[in-house]
């Protein structure tokens, strides 16, 4: 089974050429940012058999929308001939001139797009248009997309203002990238589920970056405001089930319909029972906290 590296950034020449002077916003440019040699050479040393390659934000977001389109159907030909130079070893997802949204502008992009033989789907940054990807105005992207049967890659794109982070204090990049992706991710697919895109676009395929951010942890809060097995999982790997206490959150969380018994005690309750053996659920159910809090 070959191994397939499906997050590697890479930015052709003609991408930088957009850019007057030798950064990209926030990056000096090594040649790591824009060589396919080094690309190469450190999926050699890594033993990786296949990189699906994709640019990093601003992608082409920045653009004026005159100027849009034009720029997609370049950089995505370029990434093209690019891979095709390395046919059985790098791929590509393409980007999409969404600062010029008229639908038939998206959909001969698209088209174009189904038409690259080294493309395996697009990606897009988690703002969208600026007002994030539950957005109507990209009901039509997404659908012709999906009909398309083209996986779009989600990656985080701005971020929060630097002054969320305390850059001042010496955080420099680690809050931003650590915590700010993964609850852009997780905000960002969050409105898209609120909003029933994927119920309106079933076929809708996304690939997340970063493991989702925090979707995989947060997922059943999300669905019905508890904790799923998986969070309660993760808790336990992450800092042992000796610290791990058991809570309701009454009264918020009460159910829709009256009933004696709430979900907040009986779903937590038995996500609980499933993740955990009988001896480790006597600990996270009351006696941890007993032992804690002395009672």
């Amino acid at each position: 089974m070959p191994v397939v590296d499906i997050h590697s950034h890479l930015y052709p020449p003609e991408y930088i050429e957009i850019f007057e002077g030798t950064h990209l916003p926030g990056r000096p440019l090594t040649d790591h940012y824009y060589s396919v040699t080094a690309k190469i050479a450190f999926m050699d040393t890594h033993d990786i058999d296949i990189s699906v390659l994709s640019m990093g934000n601003p992608w082409l977001d920045f653009l004026e929308p005159s100027m849009a389109g034009e720029t997609a159907v370049s950089m995505n030909n370029a990434m093209n001939t690019l891979c095709e130079k390395y046919k059985q070893r790098l791929y590509f997802f393409a980007m999409l001139p969404l600062s010029r949204l008229d639908e038939s502008t998206i959909l001969v992009q698209v088209q174009n797009i189904t038409m690259l033989p080294q493309a395996r789907g697009v990606v897009i940054g988690t703002n969208g248009l600026g007002d994030g990807l539950d957005d109507p105005r990209l009901l039509p992207v997404w659908r012709a997309l999906a009909e398309a049967d083209l996986p779009v890659f989600i990656h985080p794109n701005y971020g929060l203002p630097a002054s969320v982070w305390g850059g001042k204090h010496g955080n420099s990049q680690i809050m931003p990238l650590s915590i700010g992706f993964t609850a852009e991710t997780t905000i960002a697919i969050t409105r898209m589920f609120l909003a029933r895109v994927f119920d309106k676009i079933p076929k809708l395929r996304l690939i997340l970056s970063h493991s989702g951010g925090t979707l995989p942890f947060l997922a059943g809060r999300i669905e019905a405001f508890i904790f799923d097995k998986i969070g309660l999982k993760a808790a336990v790997e992450a800092s042992g089930v000796d610290r791990v206490m058991f809570g309701t959150d009454h009264p918020f969380f009460a159910p829709v319909k009256k009933t004696a018994l709430w979900p907040a005690m009986t779903w937590n309750r038995d996500a609980v029972r499933e993740a955990l053996g009988d001896e480790e659920y006597a600990m996270v159910m009351g006696g941890n906290a007993k032992r804690v809090l002395h009672l």
